[in-house]
């Protein structure tokens, strides 16, 4: 299913934001500070995990870090390699699901990211675990992930939502943006409309369909990625969190590092919040996913 959203909003997928480029830039640009306060110059090679149309890889490829990028749906891979192209950047774009990465990929990257509240698609405790896991076993020693995800924590959910993103235009065309939430517990049906205006007495609208997971941040992302090995220090210490709302509606999370290998690391995206966590231990699949 969230293939298949993805394969269909490819085309349109710019006009979620108000500008595309800049949005790429101002991205990068952030993405590239956390990097450097995080890893120094140590990461040049990073993996996309949930790649979409490729605002984030392109961003950073164009900074000049080597980036592969994969995701789940095929049309989004497809542009993303077109974009690449055009920009004239080299990006090595596959099909592939967040919880098969290492399957797929093979080989441990500086960095892997997830950005853009990709991991929410995961509808399960369990899924996201596996998908944490396959991260994990792609990250070299000293190296890292980052994942935004929205800030679920801080909003009233249930019931219905309507959630506008605004007015887009594309030539003579005018778009309207926007976004029905139906919750059911703490999963929800997101419908995102795009009505589309010629100029005539009637419009055309396209809706596309999907689920999310409402999941918390802290504790329940945090106690997940714990599960994926041994950590050496409690959970509840692995995580510090400073939320400091910029005048432009970013989010950013100021941490120190706890450990000599960081593990979990959240990077700067519009209406996400930012957390950062570190810990040293290994992967145990085995374990089931539970900590020994």
């Amino acid at each position: 299913m969230t293939g298949d959203f993805y394969d269909e909003l490819s085309p349109l997928y710019h006009l979620i934001y108000d500008n595309w480029n800049e949005s790429i830039a101002r991205q990068a640009r952030e993405l590239d500070a956390v990097i450097h306060e995080l890893w120094g110059d140590r990461v040049s090679d990073v993996l996309d995990a949930a790649c979409g149309v490729g605002t984030q890889a392109i961003g950073l490829a164009g900074l000049g870090s080597k980036v592969t990028g994969s995701d789940l749906s095929r049309n989004s891979v497809q542009r993303a390699r077109r974009e690449a192209e055009t920009r004239g950047l080299g990006i090595a774009f596959s099909v592939a699901d967040m919880r098969h990465l290492f399957t797929h990929h093979g080989r441990a990257f500086d960095l892997v990211i997830a950005c853009d509240n990709a991991v929410p698609h995961l509808l399960s405790d369990a899924q996201i675990l596996e998908a944490f896991q396959q991260m994990y076993q792609c990250t070299r020693p000293r190296g890292g992930c980052i994942i935004s995800v929205r800030d679920y924590a801080s909003m009233e959910l249930g019931d219905t939502k309507v959630v506008p993103f605004g007015v887009r235009h594309e030539g003579p065309t005018r778009y309207l943006v926007f976004q029905v939430w139906e919750f059911h517990g703490l999963i929800y049906d997101l419908h995102l409309y795009f009505v589309e205006d010629r100029a005539g007495s009637e419009c055309r609208t396209r809706v596309m369909r999907t689920k999310y997971y409402a999941v918390s941040i802290s504790p329940r992302i945090t106690r997940l990625y714990c599960a994926t090995g041994r950590p050496s220090i409690p959970p509840e210490k692995l995580l510090r969190v400073l939320i400091r709302r910029h005048a432009a509606g970013h989010e950013r999370c100021a941490a120190q590092p706890r450990e000599e290998r960081r593990i979990l690391s959240g990077a700067t995206s519009r209406d996400h919040e930012i957390f950062r966590q570190s810990a040293n231990h290994r992967v145990n699949p085995a374990a089931g996913g539970r900590r020994a």
